[in-house]
């Protein structure tokens, strides 16, 4: 019943977390909008967000992935309010 729902996971071997995907499958359909991020390490965030998007059915209003040293440092901060102002619009 909520207008937004936010899903973040951390990225296992490439992937979503097997926790996100139960609660994606389970509760997907009923997501009116939704928004993703992701953090972990590698070089593809966005690879996360495939199965994600193809689970809900429909594209998020915004996707935000954090790799490595960037989780730690002033663009993420960037980042994130850009993020956040993403959400609000």
């Amino acid at each position: 019943s909520y207008d937004l729902v936010v899903i973040g996971t951390p990225i296992w071997a490439a992937n979503m977390s097997s926790p996100v995907r139960a609660y994606v499958t389970r509760h997907g359909s009923d997501i009116k909008k939704a928004a993703l991020f992701c953090t972990g390490d590698g070089d593809n965030p966005e690879k996360a967000f495939a199965p994600i998007t193809e689970l809900l059915g429909k594209e998020p209003i915004a996707t935000m992935g954090l790799i490595g040293e960037e989780r730690e440092s002033e663009t993420a901060t960037q980042r994130i309010e850009v993020f956040v102002a993403d959400l609000r619009a």
